[in-house]
């Protein structure tokens, strides 16, 4: 009785412990990292077009509502000093629109 007790126990203790030694799950990684390179490519061209409109006049009245990413804390996405251009960049489009509109 105490041997089965102790193999079942040790089955036991090695069926949790084994996922957790288990390596990296690198299909997760690639396509994390694809659909943040892809994210990055669309953020470019957003910023391209939003860059031409400016130029052209064409802009897009009244913007979206500015949406800051987290710029502080242990997961940050953000520096706060690209959201302090993001800020500057989205109050020159309100003022272009304003005074597009006028």
């Amino acid at each position: 009785m105490k041997k089965l007790f102790t193999t079942l126990i040790s089955a036991v203790a090695l069926g949790t412990t084994l996922p957790a030694l288990a390596g990296p799950d690198f299909q997760a990684i690639e396509q994390a990292r694809k659909a943040k390179q892809v994210a990055q490519v669309e953020r470019q061209a957003d910023l391209r077009v939003a860059q031409g409109a400016a130029r052209t006049g064409s802009l897009k009245c009244p913007p979206e509502p500015l949406v800051l990413p987290l710029d502080h804390g242990p997961r940050a996405q953000t520096t706060p000093a690209e959201n302090r251009s993001r800020r500057s960049r989205y109050e020159a489009q309100v003022a272009a629109c304003k005074e597009a509109a006028k």
